[in-house]
Parts: structure tokens; sequence; C-alpha cells
């Protein structure tokens, strides 16, 4: 009873909140209660109005923060009655915090939309990577399935002053269907290219000159192995594990070398110190589970210790040497891990103190046998009668066999790499924890 008077509640104020202003202006076919479409809702929702005149229908789009509980189909069907009562149409309807889409139609009972066509409609939509270009993609989409030429309207032309707002997919949520309408994200869709550079520090961490210095050395190092190997640093992890995080923002921000998107990425969170390494194509290769777990011993220190440059040196360095072995066709794994170096300087001053250390030790040792004293012979060491030898004999007294049985296996774990899917659907291999 409270949950059905809930909606009641917020049909009304729903119904006050755009039905009083849009009733006064029918022809209202973008609404932008988000404040994301800035100066081109005016050309997008031309846009919608010349469309829907050329084919007879309404053809609408809502764009808001929330829908308050009651969900988009109610929400779409109020605003939408709202504007236009019973006429023939549908309108898109995306809510940004609820990650809900949904498409109502009205009056179409004649020739509805088919599945397929409402999930064309959402995937152009949804794989842009502007709101703007979102609603504008949706108009041409629909356009196409009334068989109405259209107009697009001209991409940003500053997207960096349109804020992070009214960037489409800024939050990279699974994708999962909840009360018969359909949840994802705009513009999850993985990009052809990569999106941001090798090097993402939001969290701060790093200095200008060490920032610069360590982008170089991972542009350097993913361009010689065709594997991209980045670093990225955030201050929280939205509610996701450290994993999806770092999942998700490999594949929706376009990471990956070559037709395979081969590279590995590691994630840094300083909300809970969380890291994570995930691992795509050539990098689930490269990178296996005994191997990562040694890339995480070689960086882990320096992290812990705050010394952050280092660490992420330390990574990069570490993966180059993985990958340079991959290539060879025998990945590190198992008992094969990378052997330790010593720099040539050290070996000749090594030795030196060697030779120091015995020379003293030899010293101090003769300084105190003073009453030692050469002998010509053995037999001058032998006291007279002290030593009569009567008979001489071997007697086994007792006998004692161990035996154990030697396994023809080496005791190693099979090795390789294992894999989990993302919420893109694809395979990462990878590991996290805390630092």
């Amino acid at each position: 009873m409270k949950h059905k008077l809930k909606i009641t509640i917020l049909s009304i104020l729903f119904g006050l909140l755009f039905g009083i202003s849009v009733y006064a202006d029918s022809n209202t076919y973008i609404i932008d209660q988000s404040d994301v479409l800035g100066e081109y809702i005016s050309t997008l929702n031309e846009k919608a109005e010349t469309i829907s005149e050329e084919a007879g229908l309404r053809i609408t789009c809502m764009i808001t923060n929330t829908t308050e509980g009651m969900g988009t189909p109610a929400v779409s069907e109020q605003v939408y009655k709202g504007l236009f009562a019973d006429d023939p149409g549908f309108m898109l309807i995306y809510s940004i915090d609820d990650q809900e889409w949904f498409i109502y139609s009205s009056g179409m009972d004649s020739a509805p939309l088919t599945e397929e066509q409402e999930n064309e409609l959402w995937n152009e939509f949804a794989i842009q990577d502007y709101y703007v270009d979102c609603v504008d993609a949706y108009l041409d989409a629909a356009a196409a399935i009334c068989s109405v030429d259209s107009q697009g309207v001209a991409e940003p032309a500053a997207t960096d002053s349109q804020g992070d707002d009214q960037t489409a997919g800024a939050d990279t949520s699974e994708t999962t269907e909840t009360s018969g309408s359909n949840t994802q994200e705009a513009g999850s869709a993985i990009p052809q290219e990569r999106q941001l550079p090798l090097l993402v520090d939001d969290a701060g961490l790093l200095t200008e000159e060490e920032a610069d210095a360590l982008l170089d050395k991972l542009e350097e190092i993913s361009e010689r192995q065709e594997c991209e190997v980045a670093v990225v640093t955030v201050d929280s992890l939205e509610g996701k594990t450290s994993q999806d995080y770092a999942d998700d923002f490999y594949d929706y921000n376009g990471y990956g070398y070559g037709k395979d998107d081969d590279g590995i990425l590691l994630l840094i969170s300083m909300e809970d110190r969380d890291y994570a390494i995930t691992t795509y194509g050539f990098g689930i290769t490269a990178f296996t589970d005994a191997g990562l777990q040694y890339v995480v011993n070689d960086f882990k220190p320096a992290l812990s210790g705050g010394r952050y440059g280092d660490a992420f040196n330390d990574f990069a360095d570490c993966c180059d040497k993985f990958l340079t072995q991959a290539h060879t066709g025998e990945p590190y794994d198992g008992d094969n891990m990378p052997k330790g170096t010593v720099h040539p300087v050290y070996i000749p001053i090594s030795l030196a103190i060697g030779f120091l250390i015995s020379l003293l030790i030899g010293r101090s040792k003769s300084a105190k046998l003073k009453s030692v004293r050469k002998k010509e012979s053995a037999a001058d060491y032998q006291v007279a009668g002290s030593m009569r030898l009567y008979q001489n004999s071997d007697v086994l007294v007792a006998s004692n066999v161990t035996s154990r049985v030697v396994s023809s296996s080496s005791g190693s774990s099979s090795g390789g790499s294992s894999t989990h899917t993302s919420s893109s659907g694809r395979s990462h291999g990878g590991t996290s924890g805390k630092f």
C-alpha cells in the first residue's frame, strides 16, 4: 500500500514537473532534464520535429538524472502523454543515475516497434561518447526506421567545455536488467581507438616530471613490444571491485595494441589502497597467474612505501622483461621466472671485499700459533709407546634402511593464465589486492 502511494505521489510530482512546462508547448520533442545538451538542444529539437512531421509520428527523447524510484517505463509514459496525449509515436528515455533506458510507444498498434528496432535505437544512442551525439544518432536511427531522410547535428566543436556530466558513459557500470526495462550504460560500446593516454594519474600521485618520464617509458615499451602497458590511478572505485573497475577502464576507454587489443593495465585506487592488474589479448599469454604474482611482488614494496614513481617504473620495467620473454614463445611461468641479476660494478667490489676479509682472518689465526714449529717428518709428531694395535676386525652391528617414493611430477602447478569475463563480455586475465 505504501509503495503504491509513493508511486502515485511521484507520478503527480513528475506530472507537475514536466506537464506544466510541456503542455504549453506541444512541439517539445527533446527533454533535457539533466542539462547535458546545452546550446544544442534547440537544434536537436528542430531535427526531431522535422523527422516527426515527415514520419507522421512523435519521435521524442528524454534524458533525466533519476526517476526517483518510478522507473523509466512509468516516467516515459507520464511525460509522453503530458506532451502528446495519445498521438502515435515513441520516446526513448535514459536515466543517468539509474543507468536505465526504456522506449515507450503510443498508438502504434498497427505497426509497433519490434524488439530488434528498439535495440537498434538504443545501440545507436549508447555507442556515442557525448550526449549530444547520443541524441543525434538516435534521431538518425529513428528516421531510418521510419524511412525518413535526416540531417545530422554537427559534433560539438569543444568537447572539453561540455563538462564531465555531458560525457556519455563516464561511469562504466555493468550491464544488467531490471523490472522488464533495459539497464545499460550510455556510451558503453568499446571504442576502436584508445581514448586516454597510457598514464592516467587522476589521484595525483606523481610530480609533473615523474609523470612525463613514466609516460615516455610506457609509450616506448608499448610500441616496441606491440603490447600496451598502462598505469591508472584513481581516488575511488565508485562502488566497484578493483578488478571490475580495471577491466571496464581498459575496455571502455579502448586500450590495447593492434586488432587484438593486446595489453596490460595497472590500476591503483587510493580510497582503500586497492590495486588491480587486468590483461587482455597477448597480455593474457605473456602474464600468467604466476607471472602476475611475480610482477606484483616486484612493484608492491615501493607502492606500499609511498614511492609511487619507483613502483610504477618497476612495474613498467618488469612488464618489458616479461613481454620480451613471451615473444620467444615461452612466457615466464611456474619455476621459470626471471633470475636476479647483479650489476657489473658490484663484481670487482665483492671480490676485493672478500679478499680483504680472508686476509685479515688468516693473519689473525697465524698470529696465535706462536708455539707451533715445523717438524721434519710425521714420526716426530708421535709420542713413543702411546699406541699399540693388537687386533683389527670389522663387525656389522646393525643396519638401517630408509625408503621413500619419488614422484614423477615436479610438484609445481599446471601454470598458465586463468581468465574471467568483464561487463563488456570480453575475457580478461588479472589479479588484485591491497597495498
